[in-house]
């Protein structure tokens, strides 16, 4: 009984601590309730502590959702940049943001602005809607000459990945042409022969500038080292053989342009490149390409003195038949060929390193007046491309004689026809002292020229109209209007009065007889009568074209 009495005892004392705040599982227990507020950035809280026995239960509470406003556009998208809009919480300001996509150009179709044609590059242009960018497109002419090369916008800094080896040739060709030390690119195909694919890039370089190149490959980087020869700077020792007469034909014209005048037709080209050689110069003005030359540069410097023969001596009324009249005569009278540095080129030894003499080149005209065929012609192929006269010089050979010396003219597109010009020629050197002035070689056509030469490129530009130069001088003679083009006796009488009002006491002039006039085999009788009429004595003559229809005499 006593045991049962203390075990009831214990009891009590164990109930008796529970419910006197002792925590513990027997508490009944009375709790107080704080509450922290959920907001939109952050979780809320209810405490709850019991009085009796200071037990704490917390309870998280929800985060609010944000009572965000509508979306605003705070940066308009443009064509090439991201916009954005946002949007801010009423009741904790937060502000959400989204990137609107940019726009994309909105272009519209492209519409020419210039008509390509045979000779002429055309351009189209479309512009876009959205921000006004305007996007150029070069429509390449029919064409008469590539200006591929001038599409490159070459960089030598930049490594080139090219996906095929038409890609590669294109950069190499623009390499060459900007003379570059160096180009590397990463090929984007299988080379299994390094040697031959460099073979056929060097064979299908259309610059025609001489150059050497070396390659390396390592795995799908090529690395071609450029070499490039000097500009010219040597002359030959006798730099002017022969004395260049004055011509009766040649009646150079009033200057009207101002010396400041630059509305040269070439500023119109749609294309534009760098510059600083004369033949890189002669090779963009040819291609109609608008010539920017680096400052300081040879380019620079023949290019000025191009356009200031052009100011002197083509009068913006002209016809272009008078305008490629004018720079044939200029060239004639102006320039005497080096008959030292084509006898060195036909001795036996030949020429050692032809690239180091200026007569090959622009230079020899403008700034030395003298040059061979090479230098001629592409200086009346520059002279007419600024002027907007397309053309192209010619090279070939002697008829008959293809191992022989080459020579160079030139091809001019003329009132929708081509024509033959070879001012090299047209500059007639007579018992190795004289140079005398001849229009027999000035617009004439591919069955002429094939009597003295052989074209090796441009035979796809027919000459084939024919013209009569002959006729545009006109003479007034007793009351009537004659011309260089001889029909009668009368007409003779009217060239040798013409060639007696002149001072120079050595000066040429040239005729040419006509079918209806007949001479027999040798017009020196009605010369002669033609002479003693005038009162001209004359102690030369010399004839060319076929049976001998073109005379000289002074």
């Amino acid at each position: 009984m006593k045991k049962l009495f203390l075990l009831f005892c214990v009891l009590l004392m164990i109930f008796g601590l529970c419910a006197c705040g002792a925590e513990g599982i027997f508490c009944n227990h009375e709790y107080t309730e704080e509450v922290k507020p959920s907001t939109c950035l952050e979780q809320g809280e209810k405490t709850k502590t019991c009085a009796l026995c200071g037990k704490i239960k917390v309870t998280k509470i929800a985060k609010k959702s944000h009572e965000f406003s509508a979306w605003t556009e705070t940066v308009a998208p443009s064509c090439t940049a991201d916009g954005e809009k946002s949007r801010v919480c009423s009741l904790c300001d937060t502000v959400e943001t989204m990137t609107l996509a940019s726009l994309g150009h909105s272009f519209g179709s492209f519409k020419t602005v210039v008509e390509s044609s045979s000779v002429q590059n055309g351009l189209e242009k479309r512009t876009c809607e959205g921000c006004g960018l305007t996007e150029e497109k070069v429509i390449q002419s029919i064409n008469y000459v590539d200006t591929s090369v001038f599409l490159v916008d070459f960089d030598e800094s930049t490594t080139y990945a090219v996906a095929d080896e038409k890609e590669l040739s294109k950069i190499f060709e623009a390499a060459v042409f900007n003379r570059a030390g160096a180009v590397k690119f990463t090929l984007d195909f299988e080379c299994d022969d390094l040697n031959a694919l460099i073979d056929r890039i060097v064979d299908n370089t259309g610059v025609p500038f001489p150059f050497g190149v070396s390659a390396r490959l390592v795995g799908k980087e090529l690395t071609l080292t450029l070499t490039h020869p000097a500009e010219p700077e040597e002359m030959t020792e006798s730099s002017s053989p022969y004395v260049q007469l004055a011509s009766a034909n040649y009646a150079p014209i009033t200057q009207k342009r101002t010396e400041q005048y630059d509305s040269f037709k070439i500023n119109d080209s749609v294309i534009s490149y760098k510059v600083s050689t004369s033949e890189q110069l002669y090779y963009a003005l040819e291609r109609r390409v608008r010539p920017l030359p680096t400052e300081g540069s040879t380019a620079e410097r023949i290019y000025e003195k191009i356009k200031t023969v052009l100011r002197r001596i083509i009068d913006d009324d002209m016809t272009d038949f008078e305008k490629a009249r004018a720079i044939y005569d200029w060239l004639i009278m102006n320039v005497t060929y080096d008959g030292e540095l084509y006898s060195m080129l036909t001795s036996a030894g030949g020429l050692e390193n032809s690239n180091a003499y200026k007569s090959f080149y622009l230079e020899g005209v403008f700034d030395e007046g003298v040059a061979v065929c090479d230098g001629i012609s592409k200086a009346f192929s520059a002279m007419a491309s600024i002027e907007g006269i397309p053309c192209v010089q010619v090279s070939g050979k002697q008829a008959g004689n293809p191992s022989g010396v080459g020579h160079a003219w030139n091809k001019v597109y003329l009132d929708g026809s081509w024509y033959i010009v070879d001012a090299t020629s047209g500059g007639v050197i007579v018992n190795g002292t004289y140079e005398v002035y001849s229009l027999h070689y000035f617009l004439m056509t591919d069955s002429e020229m094939a009597k003295r030469y052989t074209a090796i490129d441009h035979t796809d530009l027919i000459c084939d109209t024919e013209y009569n130069p002959y006729t545009d001088t006109k003479i007034d003679y007793l009351g009537g209007e004659y011309d260089f083009y001889v029909e009668s006796q009368i007409e003779l009488n009217a060239v040798m009065k013409y060639l007696s009002e002149f001072d120079e006491t050595e000066i040429t002039v040239q005729f040419k007889i006509a079918d209806s006039f007949d001479v027999g085999t040798d017009p020196s009788d009605e010369i002669a009568t033609a002479c003693a009429l005038s009162g001209v004595s004359i102690s030369r003559s010399i004839t060319d074209g076929e049976n001998g229809e073109t005379v000289t005499v002074w």
